[in-house]
């Protein structure tokens, strides 16, 4: 059985504050993906219980990217398995996996002010200090 991803990986936030050249544009990112997170879902599963594929393709790509932009690593994996899922027509099935979406999200969502502090205080030190470490640390 291969190994879940991370919930949150820390630096993908720090590499995309680099290429935006601004920590506090990537910061507003994150937070704005972690405040938009339930009505996403819920474009996501009301699509599936519409039955509505192409709705369903969308919102899954459109958060599976943004997903993969912050480092929620977790959310990104369970878009994509069921991105793929609905491409194969098998909807039902994509319903059943979309809890594991669901409980993603809301992890995330409880997680937010402490992930969103621990990016405010990592890039800062960073601007400050330079790059940080590229350790494991991930949640």
């Amino acid at each position: 059985m291969p190994e879940r991803p991370a919930l949150f990986d820390p630096n993908v936030i720090r590499s995309l504050a680099d290429e935006l050249n601004s920590p506090d544009i990537a910061l507003r990112f994150l937070g704005e993906y972690l405040r938009m997170l339930p009505e996403r879902l819920k474009s996501i599963l009301t699509a599936l219980d519409d039955r509505d594929t192409a709705a369903s393709l969308d919102a899954l790509l459109s958060l599976k990217i943004t997903s993969s932009m912050t480092g929620a690593l977790r959310a990104e994996a369970c878009c994509r398995t069921l991105h793929a899922l609905v491409r194969e027509k098998n909807v039902e099935q994509a319903r059943v996996e979309a809890g594991v979406l669901t409980a993603t999200v809301a992890h995330l969502h409880a997680a937010a002010p402490t992930l969103l502090g621990w990016a405010k205080t990592d890039l800062e030190y960073k601007s400050i200090q330079g790059p940080a470490p590229q350790g494991s640390r991930r949640f």
